[in-house]
């Protein structure tokens, strides 16, 4: 009779153990297989679990690094006015232009416009304009998402300038024009000129899309130094926080193709500055976070988005919390 031993291989709590029995002087192909099906077994459990915890959350763990954060923030009033607050990262694309243009009526005052105020407000709504028309042009001829993607922001950058154009009952100059129309003459004319560069090679594409946020990011700045409107300054710093992330993106975007981009608006510092830094989070305007309302008492839901603060009103008491 040939010697054979057993090994214990794992337990699990009051379960009998798993055991697999060894014949040394017999049949190595069939203990082999034993030992190779038995660790297969093991190695899809742990797999299993893991696509497990994938599937429960939406996301894998990675994923969570690029999902906004969160504030949930909470007010409390006196009495039953106990409010929550939306979720304090909430990006700029989960929001109509309806909801945007109510909120920033109903969280800032409306102050008396000035003349720079107003003319800064109708040049940056075409500018933001000329910014998504160029990138639907190159998208339908390049094809890079790139393109699309950012387009979509520029749209929601439009709304929020239409909207405080709206609020100051100033008409909107970009309106319903169609596609690469402009009544300033020198965006039309750069329009033009934008469209034929990028027409050339996807890196001329690229290299557009970068000159289009360079030179927003500088209107954006010196409009926002001449203005003192808070819900102005709060929608330009909103909009050239995405200016930031656009520019990043299709310098990123050169650089696969082995090519780079030399500002030609902003100084070098503050353009090595803007790529040296790390992607921002939207929604740091109030009207990006929606009102609540509680079961006997209103909140604002508003604050400071970043950090998740929100302001909450009861019945016969006012609260403040942090998410």
């Amino acid at each position: 009779m040939e010697e054979t031993f057993t090994l214990c291989v794992v337990r699990v709590k009051r379960k009998k153990p798993f055991f697999i029995t060894f014949y040394p002087f017999a049949t190595m192909k069939t203990n082999f297989l034993k030992l190779a099906g038995f660790f297969a077994l093991m190695f899809g459990s742990v797999m299993l679990f893991t696509q497990c915890h994938t599937d429960v959350n939406g996301m894998g763990p990675e994923d969570f690094q690029g999902n906004l954060q969160r504030g949930n923030g909470r007010g409390r009033g006196a009495q039953n006015g106990q409010q929550a607050g939306t979720p304090g990262g909430q990006e700029e694309k989960g929001l109509s232009k309806e909801a945007v243009c109510t909120c920033l009526t109903a969280n800032f005052p409306a102050e008396a416009l000035s003349e720079a105020e107003k003319e800064s407000l109708l040049f940056m709504a075409e500018e933001e304009k000329l910014a998504r028309d160029v990138y639907l042009e190159l998208f339908a001829k390049w094809q890079s998402p790139a393109f699309s993607n950012i387009a979509g922001s520029e749209q929601r950058h439009m709304n929020a300038i239409a909207c405080l154009l709206s609020k100051y009952q100033v008409e909107d100059p970009a309106g319903n024009n169609a596609a690469g129309v402009f009544k300033n003459e020198t965006l039309q004319k750069l329009y033009a000129k934008l469209l034929a560069d990028g027409s050339v090679s996807l890196e001329a594409a690229f290299t557009v899309g970068a000159t289009i946020e360079d030179l927003d990011i500088s209107d954006l700045l010196k409009a926002s130094e001449e203005a003192d409107n808070q819900d102005i300054k709060a929608v330009y710093a909103e909009l050239t926080k995405g200016s930031r992330n656009h520019l990043r993106a299709f310098t990123r975007n050169l650089g696969n193709l082995e090519a780079s981009y030399t500002p030609q608006y902003l100084s070098k510092e503050l353009f090595d500055e803007i790529l040296s830094q790390d992607q921002e989070r939207g929604g740091s305007i109030c009207g990006t976070c929606s009102n609540g309302q509680g079961s006997n008492g209103k909140g604002a839901g508003g604050g400071n988005c970043n950090n998740g603060t929100g302001a909450g009103k009861g019945n016969n008491g006012k609260g403040r919390g942090r998410g």
